[in-house]
């Protein structure tokens, strides 16, 4: 494996059109944007975030992924990555390979050029990819006020019971892909934000619970979730008990869907879109509460979902 071989297969990578200078000099040129410009950057860690026998392809594809959930959060669009890539010197360059596809098939799905980066030699492999983006309307995780109904898309728990499918060797094609393959929710994130004229939303990568708290502490407001109104991946309950099925649900992470505070005006039409689900509503005091008919969980002083600079790892 040589330095010139990586740059050379990046420089293959489609949408170059998209920059004034891409990769080949000492860094890449972007023509000014019109639009408020969003920034973000995720790193995934071997041993931490994935494991090499995990198909590379489907490592290279999350890579850009998690980007990009942030980005639709945000109500952006994406533009252009930089990629740093730490790897074994000993890497087999098949896994260097089928981890270039799964990129570039991400990239050319969402349109995203990959503009540069830098290569060097660790331990273990390690994955930085900065993603810039832009929107006429960044939206963030405050400005949501007591009564917000809350919203999320998509299913939960599927991504963390694709990670137990896959240490177990259960064959879970459509579990373990949603572990592996997070598709980010940028037509959902989308209709919320033409439809709604106050929007306060975040992706839920840490945890629904986690996600939960974040968007109260902004806003320095509690919340009321009912438990049996959030969707769950189907098939779980064949999988684990039903304690587990809660934990993968709450506190799996990992799932990439979002979680929005929206205007109690918006109830209509939001229930109306399979895609989304009204859970709850924020409260003005500030406990936290989940309710089960067997179990009411609060959130408030407690570590919930995936703590970076915590004692686990996600895998």
């Amino acid at each position: 494996m040589h330095e010139d071989d990586i740059i050379a297969r990046a420089a293959q990578f489609p949408l170059q059109h998209k920059l004034l200078l891409g990769i080949g000099d000492d860094a890449a040129v972007l023509a000014p944007q019109a639009l408020p410009l969003v920034w973000t950057v995720d790193t995934l860690v071997e041993n931490t975030h994935f494991l090499r026998a995990m198909p590379a392809a489907e490592i290279g594809w999350k890579a850009l992924a998690v980007n990009l959930s942030d980005l639709a959060a945000m109500g952006a669009t994406p533009l252009a990555a930089l990629l740093s890539l730490s790897l074994p010197a000993d890497l087999d360059p098949a896994w260097l390979q089928s981890f270039w596809q799964g990129l570039e098939a991400a990239c050319t799905r969402y349109h995203v050029a990959l503009a540069g980066g830098d290569s060097v030699r660790a331990r273990e492999i390690q994955i930085s990819l900065s993603l810039l983006g832009h929107s006429t309307r960044p939206v963030t995780r405050s400005g949501a006020k007591a009564g917000d109904l809350l919203v999320v898309s998509g299913a939960f728990g599927g991504a963390a019971a694709g990670l137990h499918c896959f240490k177990q060797g259960l064959d879970q094609p459509g579990l373990l892909r949603r572990h592996w393959h997070p598709l980010p929710r940028f037509e959902v994130a989308a209709a919320l934000s033409q439809g709604c004229q106050q929007l306060a939303m975040l992706d839920t990568s840490d945890g629904l619970a986690r996600s939960l708290q974040v968007l109260c502490e902004a806003n320095a407001l509690g919340c009321e979730v009912e438990g049996p109104l959030i969707p769950v991946e189907a098939g779980l309950a064949e999988l684990a008990e039903a304690a587990v099925v809660r934990d993968w649900v709450l506190n799996g992470g990992e799932d990439f869907e979002l979680l929005a505070a929206v205007d109690p005006a918006a109830a209509h039409w939001i229930s109306t879109d399979p895609q989304l689900q009204i859970i709850g509503h924020l409260t003005q005091q500030t406990r936290q509460l989940i309710r089960y008919p067997d179990e009411v969980i609060e959130l408030n002083g407690r570590d919930w979902g995936y703590q970076h600079f915590g004692d686990g790892a996600l895998v």
